[in-house]
């Protein structure tokens, strides 16, 4: 027999060694183990006596001692390894997988589970991500448990029921308050700055100002009710509009411009660690005056700039809890009135500059708003 027939003999030899030896991995094999690349295991055996793998670029082997075997994932594929123990042999199928191909396949596992097809399933390193709608509460809990059979404690549940139109009404009112009850309603020092408050206590607000009025502290200048949908904006004005003349192309001509406090509120419906809805409430306010120090002269007459002060923010509350601000308006404001009359006729704004008080800097403007759910 010449050489040549000699290796191409050894060759099929070994290649019909090495299929049989597969099959019995596929067919015969005592156990399985699926590993991600990279991802070192130590099992347990008694009475090691030697191991055999099929493809060493798949997994690589090292013996730590008689009873335990290190197996290290080194590249992706299916092969088997052999274990000859004293009391006979057995074979491990061991699949290696990439973390991205071991998330696929753990999430089409769990969506055929859950069987759903408003549910989307996807695994982002093992965590499990639960979206979309269902009906009720019951059915988005049976959701989550059988996610959690697959990967326990790693499971993170989006789905939702399908939203509401839900409305949020915002009670709010306007009031003239002595400046040393301010700090009795939770807003520290307000001095020219725009200041936040919360009164925490459910419907305190109007016991409040029923009281502050009763001893002459306050005086209700209005209290307009706002209703908006969740997630949407309610708009109010303070004030009103104030004619500016301006030249245009040697004509003169009249703009109005707003004048006063804008508030603009966004209220969402939130649940609470506590398991209880409450009202994110975003509140951009908006304060104009008049600004004398860059007015124009336009035929003679001054005309003063508007000037604008913008403040956001956004504050978690409860049905009931009171959100106050204050600082908006400054006392010599109301001295515009000599200069333009009809700041005198404006909306809540005329009341105020007329007060004395709040001339002589005793008293603060005070925005109370409290917002509660609409079922």
């Amino acid at each position: 027999m010449s050489r040549r027939h000699v290796k191409i003999l050894t060759i099929w030899v070994f290649f019909i060694f090495f299929c049989s030896f597969l099959i019995f991995a596929e067919e015969g094999y005592e156990k399985r183990l699926t590993l991600i690349v990279g991802e070192t295991k130590i099992i347990d055996i008694n009475d090691l006596v030697k191991v055999a793998v099929g493809d060493p670029n798949i997994v690589d082997i090292r013996v730590l001692s008689q009873d335990e075997l290190l197996i290290n994932a080194k590249g992706e594929g299916v092969t088997s390894i052999v274990i000859w123990t004293t009391k006979g042999r057995e074979t491990t199928l061991v699949e290696v997988r990439t973390q991205k191909a071991r998330d696929e396949r753990l999430a089409t596992e769990i969506s055929n589970a859950i069987s759903r097809k408003e549910v989307k399933v996807s695994v982002i390193e093992g965590v499990v991500i639960l979206e979309g709608e269902l009906s009720n509460d019951v059915e988005i809990e049976r959701t989550e448990k059988i996610a959690q059979i697959y990967s326990p404690g790693r499971v993170l549940n989006l789905i939702r029921t399908p939203s509401k139109l839900r409305q949020v009404e915002m009670e709010v009112r306007i009031a003239e308050v002595d400046k040393s009850y301010i700090q009795d309603l939770g807003i520290g020092e307000v001095d020219g700055v725009i200041s936040f408050g919360i009164i925490e206590q459910i419907n305190l607000m109007s016991t409040k100002l029923i009281a502050l009025s009763e001893e002459g502290r306050a005086k209700l200048l209005a209290k307009p009710n706002l209703v908006a949908l969740n997630g949407h904006e309610a708009t109010f004005l303070v004030g009103g509009e104030v004619p500016i003349l301006v030249k245009e192309e040697g004509s003169i001509s009249v703009d109005w411009k707003e004048y006063g406090v804008r508030l603009s509120i966004k209220p969402t419906i939130t649940k609470g660690e506590d398991g209880e809805e409450y009202i994110l409430s975003t509140v951009c306010t908006e304060v104009s005056t008049l600004d004398w120090t860059n007015s124009v002269k336009i035929e003679g007459q001054a005309m003063p700039a508007i000037r604008t002060r913008n403040v956001d923010t956004t504050l978690q509350l409860a049905t009931g809890e009171t959100l106050i601000l204050a600082g908006l308006i400054q006392n010599h404001e109301s001295q515009n009135i000599n200069k333009i009359p009809i700041l005198g006729d404006l909306p809540i704004l005329g009341l105020l500059f007329k007060s004395v008080e709040f001339t002589t800097n005793q008293t603060e403007l005070v925005i109370f708003i409290t917002p509660s759910l609409i079922d």
